[in-house]
Protein backbone atom coordinates (compact mmCIF):
# COMPACT_ATOMS: atom_id res chain seq x y z
CA UNK A 1 0.00 0.00 0.00
CA UNK A 2 2.79 2.42 0.92
CA UNK A 3 4.60 1.55 -2.33
CA UNK A 4 1.50 2.32 -4.40
CA UNK A 5 1.06 5.70 -2.68
CA UNK A 6 4.71 6.49 -3.39
CA UNK A 7 4.28 5.75 -7.13
CA UNK A 8 1.13 7.89 -7.26
CA UNK A 9 3.05 10.74 -5.64
CA UNK A 10 5.83 10.46 -8.25
CA UNK A 11 3.29 10.54 -11.10
CA UNK A 12 1.69 13.73 -9.75
CA UNK A 13 5.10 15.41 -9.35
CA UNK A 14 6.22 14.46 -12.89
CA UNK A 15 2.87 15.56 -14.36
CA UNK A 16 3.12 18.98 -12.71
CA UNK A 17 6.73 19.31 -13.86
CA UNK A 18 5.73 18.50 -17.43
CA UNK A 19 2.88 21.03 -17.40
CA UNK A 20 5.16 23.82 -16.14
CA UNK A 21 8.22 22.95 -18.21
CA UNK A 22 9.46 25.73 -20.48
CA UNK A 23 12.75 26.74 -22.02
CA UNK A 24 14.26 29.21 -24.47
CA UNK A 25 17.46 29.16 -26.51
CA UNK A 26 19.26 31.45 -28.95
CA UNK A 27 21.56 30.62 -31.83
CA UNK A 28 23.17 32.32 -34.83
CA UNK A 29 22.50 31.09 -38.36
CA UNK A 30 26.07 32.01 -39.34
CA UNK A 31 29.26 30.33 -38.12
CA UNK A 32 31.36 33.51 -38.29
CA UNK A 33 31.14 37.08 -39.57
CA UNK A 34 33.16 40.21 -40.32
CA UNK A 35 32.80 43.69 -38.80
CA UNK A 36 29.89 45.47 -40.49
CA UNK A 37 28.07 42.27 -41.49
CA UNK A 38 24.36 41.79 -40.77
CA UNK A 39 23.79 38.42 -39.08
CA UNK A 40 20.66 36.48 -38.11
CA UNK A 41 19.90 35.48 -34.51
CA UNK A 42 17.09 32.99 -33.88
CA UNK A 43 15.33 32.82 -30.50
CA UNK A 44 13.16 29.72 -30.09
CA UNK A 45 11.06 28.81 -27.07
CA UNK A 46 8.69 26.17 -25.73
CA UNK A 47 5.81 27.23 -23.47
CA UNK A 48 4.01 25.13 -20.86
CA UNK A 49 0.63 23.73 -21.78
CA UNK A 50 -2.12 26.43 -21.99
CA UNK A 51 0.45 29.24 -21.56
CA UNK A 52 0.68 32.16 -23.98
CA UNK A 53 2.94 35.07 -24.83
CA UNK A 54 1.97 38.44 -23.34
CA UNK A 55 0.44 41.19 -25.49
CA UNK A 56 3.04 43.25 -27.34
CA UNK A 57 5.95 40.96 -26.41
CA UNK A 58 9.37 42.53 -25.87
CA UNK A 59 12.63 40.60 -25.82
CA UNK A 60 14.94 42.15 -23.26
CA UNK A 61 18.73 41.98 -23.36
CA UNK A 62 19.46 43.44 -26.81
CA UNK A 63 19.52 47.09 -25.71
CA UNK A 64 23.29 47.50 -26.26
CA UNK A 65 23.27 45.80 -29.68
CA UNK A 66 22.35 47.26 -33.07
CA UNK A 67 19.06 45.59 -34.04
CA UNK A 68 18.18 46.02 -37.72
CA UNK A 69 14.83 44.17 -37.67
CA UNK A 70 12.70 41.89 -35.51
CA UNK A 71 10.22 39.29 -36.76
CA UNK A 72 7.89 37.26 -34.54
CA UNK A 73 6.66 33.84 -35.72
CA UNK A 74 5.14 30.76 -34.08
CA UNK A 75 7.31 29.81 -31.08
CA UNK A 76 10.28 31.81 -32.37
CA UNK A 77 11.65 35.33 -32.90
CA UNK A 78 14.22 36.23 -35.57
CA UNK A 79 16.54 39.25 -35.27
CA UNK A 80 18.83 40.92 -37.81
CA UNK A 81 21.86 42.32 -35.94
CA UNK A 82 24.77 44.51 -37.07
CA UNK A 83 28.25 43.22 -36.15
CA UNK A 84 29.85 46.36 -34.70
CA UNK A 85 32.90 44.96 -32.92
CA UNK A 86 36.32 43.55 -33.78
CA UNK A 87 36.13 41.04 -30.93
CA UNK A 88 33.76 38.10 -30.65
CA UNK A 89 30.17 39.27 -31.19
CA UNK A 90 28.48 38.40 -27.91
CA UNK A 91 24.74 38.29 -27.18
CA UNK A 92 23.87 38.35 -23.45
CA UNK A 93 21.15 36.36 -21.75
CA UNK A 94 17.74 37.28 -23.21
CA UNK A 95 14.38 37.27 -21.45
CA UNK A 96 10.77 37.02 -22.67
CA UNK A 97 7.58 37.24 -20.57
CA UNK A 98 4.57 34.93 -20.86
CA UNK A 99 1.34 34.18 -19.00
CA UNK A 100 0.92 30.76 -17.42
CA UNK A 101 -2.32 28.78 -17.22
CA UNK A 102 -3.41 30.89 -14.21
CA UNK A 103 -2.77 34.18 -16.00
CA UNK A 104 0.30 34.94 -13.90
CA UNK A 105 3.23 36.56 -15.68
CA UNK A 106 6.36 34.41 -15.87
CA UNK A 107 9.76 35.07 -17.47
CA UNK A 108 11.84 32.79 -19.69
CA UNK A 109 15.60 33.42 -19.72
CA UNK A 110 18.00 32.05 -22.30
CA UNK A 111 21.73 31.48 -22.12
CA UNK A 112 24.00 33.93 -23.87
CA UNK A 113 25.78 33.11 -27.13
CA UNK A 114 28.58 34.53 -29.24
CA UNK A 115 29.75 34.60 -32.85
CA UNK A 116 33.34 34.49 -34.04
CA UNK A 117 34.42 37.70 -35.81
CA UNK A 118 37.10 37.53 -38.49
CA UNK A 119 39.82 40.11 -38.08
CA UNK A 120 41.02 41.36 -41.47
CA UNK A 121 43.57 43.93 -40.29
CA UNK A 122 46.82 43.77 -42.21
CA UNK A 123 50.29 43.95 -40.71
CA UNK A 124 51.61 43.17 -37.25
CA UNK A 125 52.61 45.47 -34.40
CA UNK A 126 55.80 43.54 -33.71
CA UNK A 127 57.00 43.85 -37.32
CA UNK A 128 56.52 47.48 -38.45
CA UNK A 129 56.50 48.12 -42.18
CA UNK A 130 59.36 50.67 -42.65
CA UNK A 131 59.72 52.07 -46.17
CA UNK A 132 62.04 54.74 -47.66
CA UNK A 133 60.75 58.29 -48.03
CA UNK A 134 59.86 59.19 -51.62
CA UNK A 135 60.68 62.41 -53.34
CA UNK A 136 58.44 65.47 -53.40
CA UNK A 137 55.48 65.11 -55.76
CA UNK A 138 54.06 68.07 -57.67
CA UNK A 139 50.61 69.19 -56.44
CA UNK A 140 49.26 69.63 -59.98
CA UNK A 141 50.44 66.18 -60.95
CA UNK A 142 48.93 64.68 -57.81
CA UNK A 143 45.56 66.35 -58.48
CA UNK A 144 45.56 65.16 -62.09
CA UNK A 145 46.35 61.61 -61.03
CA UNK A 146 43.55 61.85 -58.43
CA UNK A 147 40.98 62.94 -61.04
CA UNK A 148 42.13 60.20 -63.39
CA UNK A 149 41.47 57.69 -60.63
CA UNK A 150 37.97 59.10 -60.00
CA UNK A 151 37.09 58.97 -63.71
CA UNK A 152 38.37 55.39 -63.99
CA UNK A 153 36.35 54.28 -60.97
CA UNK A 154 33.23 56.00 -62.35
CA UNK A 155 33.62 54.26 -65.72
CA UNK A 156 34.09 50.87 -64.04
CA UNK A 157 30.96 51.42 -61.92
CA UNK A 158 28.98 52.48 -64.99
CA UNK A 159 30.06 49.37 -66.91
CA UNK A 160 29.22 47.14 -63.95
CA UNK A 161 25.79 48.76 -63.64
CA UNK A 162 25.04 48.25 -67.34
CA UNK A 163 26.12 44.60 -67.17
CA UNK A 164 23.99 44.06 -64.04
CA UNK A 165 20.91 45.59 -65.67
CA UNK A 166 21.39 43.47 -68.76
CA UNK A 167 21.74 40.25 -66.72
CA UNK A 168 18.77 41.16 -64.54
CA UNK A 169 16.54 41.93 -67.55
CA UNK A 170 17.53 38.67 -69.25
CA UNK A 171 16.94 36.70 -66.03
CA UNK A 172 13.46 38.17 -65.63
CA UNK A 173 12.62 37.28 -69.20
CA UNK A 174 13.80 33.71 -68.64
CA UNK A 175 11.84 33.45 -65.40
CA UNK A 176 8.69 34.73 -67.11
CA UNK A 177 9.19 32.24 -69.93
CA UNK A 178 9.69 29.33 -67.52
CA UNK A 179 6.86 30.34 -65.19
CA UNK A 180 3.92 28.26 -66.38
CA UNK A 181 1.62 28.26 -63.36
CA UNK A 182 0.17 31.73 -62.57
CA UNK A 183 0.33 33.11 -59.01
CA UNK A 184 -3.44 32.82 -58.46
CA UNK A 185 -3.35 29.06 -59.16
CA UNK A 186 -0.39 28.65 -56.79
CA UNK A 187 -2.21 30.57 -54.04
CA UNK A 188 -5.47 28.64 -54.46
CA UNK A 189 -3.62 25.31 -54.36
CA UNK A 190 -1.87 26.46 -51.17
CA UNK A 191 -5.23 27.37 -49.60
CA UNK A 192 -6.65 23.95 -50.50
CA UNK A 193 -3.60 22.19 -49.04
CA UNK A 194 -3.87 24.23 -45.83
CA UNK A 195 -7.51 23.22 -45.47
CA UNK A 196 -6.72 19.54 -46.02
CA UNK A 197 -4.04 19.56 -43.31
CA UNK A 198 -6.74 20.43 -40.71
CA UNK A 199 -4.23 22.31 -38.57
CA UNK A 200 -6.91 24.49 -37.04
CA UNK A 201 -9.07 21.50 -36.09
CA UNK A 202 -6.09 19.94 -34.25
CA UNK A 203 -5.87 23.00 -32.01
CA UNK A 204 -2.88 24.69 -33.72
CA UNK A 205 -4.79 27.95 -34.24
CA UNK A 206 -1.82 30.35 -34.42
CA UNK A 207 0.08 28.05 -36.80
CA UNK A 208 -2.96 27.96 -39.11
CA UNK A 209 -3.28 31.76 -39.20
CA UNK A 210 0.46 32.29 -39.70
CA UNK A 211 0.26 30.00 -42.77
CA UNK A 212 -2.92 31.64 -44.11
CA UNK A 213 -1.40 35.12 -43.72
CA UNK A 214 1.82 34.10 -45.50
CA UNK A 215 -0.10 32.63 -48.46
CA UNK A 216 -2.06 35.86 -48.96
CA UNK A 217 0.99 38.12 -48.51
CA UNK A 218 3.02 36.10 -51.04
CA UNK A 219 0.16 36.23 -53.56
CA UNK A 220 -0.27 39.97 -53.06
CA UNK A 221 3.46 40.52 -53.62
CA UNK A 222 3.22 38.64 -56.96
CA UNK A 223 0.35 40.79 -58.33
CA UNK A 224 1.27 44.16 -56.82
CA UNK A 225 4.31 46.42 -57.13
CA UNK A 226 5.42 46.33 -53.48
CA UNK A 227 6.98 43.60 -51.27
CA UNK A 228 3.86 42.66 -49.29
CA UNK A 229 5.46 39.53 -47.81
CA UNK A 230 8.15 41.55 -46.00
CA UNK A 231 5.88 44.40 -44.84
CA UNK A 232 3.64 44.67 -41.80
CA UNK A 233 -0.11 45.03 -42.25
CA UNK A 234 0.05 48.75 -41.47
CA UNK A 235 2.83 49.25 -44.04
CA UNK A 236 0.79 47.40 -46.68
CA UNK A 237 -2.18 49.69 -46.00
CA UNK A 238 -0.03 52.69 -46.99
CA UNK A 239 0.56 51.24 -50.50
CA UNK A 240 -2.95 50.17 -51.54
CA UNK A 241 -5.61 52.12 -53.45
CA UNK A 242 -7.94 49.30 -54.55
CA UNK A 243 -11.18 48.18 -52.86
CA UNK A 244 -10.23 44.50 -53.05
CA UNK A 245 -6.87 45.25 -51.43
CA UNK A 246 -8.62 47.15 -48.63
CA UNK A 247 -10.76 44.07 -47.96
CA UNK A 248 -7.61 41.95 -47.75
CA UNK A 249 -5.92 44.41 -45.35
CA UNK A 250 -8.97 44.19 -43.10
CA UNK A 251 -8.69 40.38 -43.22
CA UNK A 252 -4.95 40.53 -42.46
CA UNK A 253 -5.66 42.67 -39.39
CA UNK A 254 -8.09 40.04 -38.11
CA UNK A 255 -5.41 37.39 -38.70
CA UNK A 256 -2.90 39.51 -36.73
CA UNK A 257 -5.30 39.55 -33.78
CA UNK A 258 -5.10 35.75 -33.73
CA UNK A 259 -1.35 35.60 -34.39
CA UNK A 260 -0.18 38.15 -31.84
CA UNK A 261 -3.11 38.69 -29.45
CA UNK A 262 -5.58 36.53 -27.54
CA UNK A 263 -8.25 36.26 -30.25
CA UNK A 264 -9.38 32.64 -30.76
CA UNK A 265 -11.97 32.33 -33.56
CA UNK A 266 -14.40 29.45 -33.71
CA UNK A 267 -14.63 27.03 -36.63
CA UNK A 268 -17.34 29.07 -38.35
CA UNK A 269 -15.22 32.23 -38.18
CA UNK A 270 -12.16 30.33 -39.45
CA UNK A 271 -14.13 29.05 -42.49
CA UNK A 272 -15.30 32.62 -43.19
CA UNK A 273 -11.69 33.88 -43.18
CA UNK A 274 -10.66 31.11 -45.58
CA UNK A 275 -13.52 31.94 -47.96
CA UNK A 276 -12.65 35.66 -47.86
CA UNK A 277 -9.06 34.83 -48.81
CA UNK A 278 -10.26 32.62 -51.68
CA UNK A 279 -12.67 35.34 -52.82
CA UNK A 280 -9.84 37.92 -52.93
CA UNK A 281 -7.79 35.64 -55.20
CA UNK A 282 -10.76 34.98 -57.49
CA UNK A 283 -11.66 38.68 -57.79
CA UNK A 284 -8.11 39.87 -58.44
CA UNK A 285 -7.56 37.02 -60.92
CA UNK A 286 -10.56 38.18 -62.99
CA UNK A 287 -9.37 41.80 -62.79
CA UNK A 288 -5.86 40.83 -63.95
CA UNK A 289 -7.25 38.82 -66.87
CA UNK A 290 -9.42 41.77 -67.98
CA UNK A 291 -6.45 44.15 -67.68
CA UNK A 292 -4.26 41.80 -69.74
CA UNK A 293 -6.93 41.43 -72.43
CA UNK A 294 -7.38 45.21 -72.73
CA UNK A 295 -3.60 45.66 -72.96
CA UNK A 296 -3.29 43.17 -75.82
CA UNK A 297 -6.34 44.71 -77.59
CA UNK A 298 -4.86 48.20 -77.43
CA UNK A 299 -1.50 46.89 -78.66
CA UNK A 300 -3.20 45.43 -81.78
CA UNK A 301 -4.55 48.83 -82.85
Amino acid sequence: MILMLFFLFLQVVFAETKDTEFHMKVEFFEQQAKPGDVVTLKLSYVLPEAARIVDKPVVKGLEKLTVISTRFAFNEVTFKLMVDTLDNFEVPRLSLSFLDVNGKEQVMISDGTKLKVEKSLEGRADKPDIRPIKGIISIKRALWQKWQLYVLVALILLICFCVWRMIKTRRHKNEDALSIEPPDSIAINALEDLNRLRIFERGEVKAYYFSLSEIMRMYMEKIRSFPAYELTTEEIAAFIDDDEDRKLVKLLKEMDMVKFADAVPDLKRKDKHWLQAREYIENTRRANKIHTALYHFSAMK
